[in-house]
């Protein structure tokens, strides 16, 4: 179902988030409620990206405000690269029919996951949720436009929760499939920093909603991962799996309560015209 056919004014969007994952820790959240589920355009997040930001919604797109923080936008918007990221035949017979970067009221993204403001508690090097966050708070307030979209990078790995309780980002927490696969780590440990991981998000999450006025804003992902599932973990496009296909649908509301005033000297650039 691609988000658009839905009403809603802002749209968090949750990288990689199971629907178990959510229910787990809905209890911790007072904004979570009721968690419905949607079936995903995609599997992976550049499928879901230009499946799901076509010409076919060119209308509302262009009054959307968009911040992700996920490299796939800029390789599809401004790189135009196309699925399959991974090419397993000689010829490529997709044929997308995805918007330009201009046709949407505003943008902006990380570039290769990178946290371009380099406020990311200590891994500039990668994209943290305080960095969508406090872009989203800025755009809520500074845009006059009629809806926001938010992507998160959480709880998708590496797993910057633990890391930052650490002060440390391993290899198990940079490379935690593998990590498991090799034995280096138990299921568990696995699931518990995967879990960490989405209470990050979920944490900004809550510092978002209050500070944007937006009478229906929902929480969603863009695909959901793989925890052994057919012996697979991880995400890959194209594979329609219900543990990648169906995400969860949670409708709440915000207000701004003006609890965080974001660094002024970082401004959004003007409408795109």
């Amino acid at each position: 179902m691609n988000i658009y056919s839905r009403d809603w004014d802002a749209l968090i969007v949750l990288d990689g988030c199971r629907v178990d994952a959510l229910k787990e820790v809905a209890s911790e959240y007072d904004f979570i409620r009721d968690i419905d589920i949607i079936w995903s355009v995609g599997s992976a997040s550049h499928e879901w990206t230009v499946k799901t930001f076509t010409k076919e919604y060119e209308d509302e797109i262009r009054e959307t405000a968009m911040i992700m923080a996920n490299a796939f936008a800029d390789r599809v918007f401004e790189q135009r690269i196309m699925p399959p990221y991974e090419y397993t035949i000689p010829v490529d017979l997709s044929s997308w029919n995805v918007v330009g970067p201009n046709d949407f009221y505003y943008t902006e993204w990380t570039k290769n996951h990178r946290d371009p403001y380099s406020e990311s508690r200590g891994f500039p090097e990668l994209a943290s949720a305080e960095y969508p966050t406090e872009r989203a708070i800025l755009a809520g307030r500074e845009q006059d436009c009629d809806r926001l979209i938010v992507q998160y990078y959480q709880p998708h790995r590496p797993f910057l929760a633990e890391a930052m309780e650490t002060e440390e980002l391993t290899e198990e927490m940079y490379y935690p499939f593998e990590s498991h696969k090799e034995d280096r780590i138990t299921f568990d440990e696995l699931w518990r920093s995967y879990i960490d991981n989405l209470r990050y998000g979920l944490d900004n999450v809550e510092l978002l909603l209050k500070n944007l006025d937006a009478d229906k804003v929902v929480i969603t992902a863009d695909h959901g991962e793989l925890m052994g599932e057919l012996g697979l973990y991880g995400h890959k496009e194209g594979l329609p799996h219900p543990a990648l296909k169906k995400v969860p649908w949670v409708e709440t509301t915000a207000t701004d309560q003006r609890t965080v005033e974001p660094n002024p000297e970082l401004k959004y650039k003007e409408k795109h015209v």
